[in-house]
């Protein structure tokens, strides 16, 4: 089963996450377990709308006094609270290789989330500009 707490453990700031393939909830990390399987639901139903009218989605974000991102990959949905100080585009690239490397053994994931992270730090100024 992939493991989401590379995810906390790599970028500062996030508050939960949970990790759903075609709507079962597989891994939770998160105060709001019960919730979890009625969120997904209902991403479930709010992408299959934007889909039909607007293509494929790749991440949603809600922004209240918290952030919440949700990352699309496959039949993966990974969704994300953060904090407001979130480092957004470290959270966009570790997410992304987390979802595009899912099925990977836990070491090899480790070292993936690793190397993205890195990646993002090095080019950090190229972030913000």
């Amino acid at each position: 089963m992939p493991d989401i707490s590379f995810l906390r453990k790599n970028v500062r700031g996030i508050k939960g996450v949970f990790l759903t393939k075609e709507g079962e909830v597989l891994d939770v990390d998160v105060e709001l377990d019960k919730d979890v399987k009625y969120l997904s639901k209902s991403i479930s139903y709010l992408i299959e709308v934007i889909c039909d009218k607007k293509g494929d989605v790749r991440k949603l974000s809600i922004v209240g006094n918290d952030r919440f991102f949700i990352f699309f990959h496959d039949s993966y949905v990974l969704g994300v609270m953060a904090s407001p100080d979130v480092n957004v585009p470290l959270l966009n690239v570790v997410a992304g290789r987390m979802l595009e490397h899912v099925e990977v053994p836990k070491a090899e994931m480790e070292q993936i989330v690793q190397k993205a992270r890195d990646e993002v730090l090095e080019r950090l100024s190229d972030f913000i500009g």
